[in-house]
């Protein structure tokens, strides 16, 4: 019984120590490969969303460069309110 134990353990270990590395290495090769492919051909799905978000960003970019140049034009010129004395109210 203690032969079929230690050849269970030193299969065990083999398949841990040489099998687990082996497959992540071809899991990563593998996604880097649809990656590359993906890259090649490019995503449909993927550029529309893209494009859609790009011109969302740059329609929010439009607005606040904008609201910036009214600020900077309106600041220079505004003068603080100017304040009655005291003496004068009463």
């Amino acid at each position: 019984m203690d032969e079929y134990a230690d050849l269970v353990r030193v299969v065990v270990i083999t398949i841990a120590v040489t099998g687990v590395p082996a497959v992540v290495y071809l899991g990563v090769r593998a996604g880097l490969a649809v990656i590359r492919r993906m890259e090649r051909e490019g995503s449909p799905a993927v550029d529309q969303g893209m494009a859609a978000e790009v011109a969302h960003l740059r329609a929010g970019l439009s607005e606040m460069q904008e609201r910036m140049d009214f600020a900077e034009r309106l600041l220079p010129r505004h003068e603080p309110p100017a304040f009655p004395n005291q003496r004068e109210i009463s």
